[in-house]
């Protein structure tokens, strides 16, 4: 998958100690596969579940969701922890889960397809058919983004301490 933004976080600490506060805040699974295609995760009080790779300091992470959550919101991170001097950097790399990209997708497309057969029909009273599937994607994407802002702030919140924060799309 595509990777849609990218943040790095520069702490005072070594890449062993970052990587141990990772461990404690991540569920383990030995793959994100069978959640990304469910849907469905283990049930856990943690705020991560993914799978972490101490030899390489790479992490994988998503939310954990439950059996009513709304698939088109899936957000998977993938970032890797660098050793710097006496400092650490992670990079974060934000992607969307196979749901949510081929959700999105379709509703693009669809979209699209509806506004040129409103346009190309050339009748008055069916140009509301054209605003109507102009809103939905606008919609939906707004949702993304807030959901975006919401993993944003946990991950702040995770590497808080003695952080430098950069962001990039």
């Amino acid at each position: 998958m595509i990777s849609f933004k990218v943040i790095e976080y520069e702490l005072n600490e070594s890449s062993d100690s970052v990587f141990s506060r990772l461990t404690w805040a991540v569920k383990r699974v030995d793959s994100l596969n069978r959640q990304l295609l469910s849907n469905y995760t283990k049930q856990t009080s943690k705020d991560w579940i993914g799978t972490l790779d101490e030899k390489s300091k790479q992490f994988a992470l998503m939310e954990p969701s439950g059996i009513l959550t709304f698939f088109p919101l899936q957000i998977i991170l993938r970032g890797k922890i660098l050793s710097v001097n006496e400092q650490s950097l992670i990079h974060v790399r934000f992607r969307l889960g196979w749901h949510t990209f081929m959700f999105y997708t379709l509703i693009y497309i669809a979209s699209a397809f509806v506004i040129g057969l409103t346009i190309t029909s050339g009748d008055i009273y069916e140009v509301w058919n054209g605003v109507v599937w102009l809103l939905f994607p606008i919609i939906l994407t707004y949702l993304l983004f807030q959901r975006m802002k919401k993993i944003e702030s946990k991950l702040d919140f995770l590497f808080s301490q003695n952080s430098n924060h950069k962001e990039s799309e």
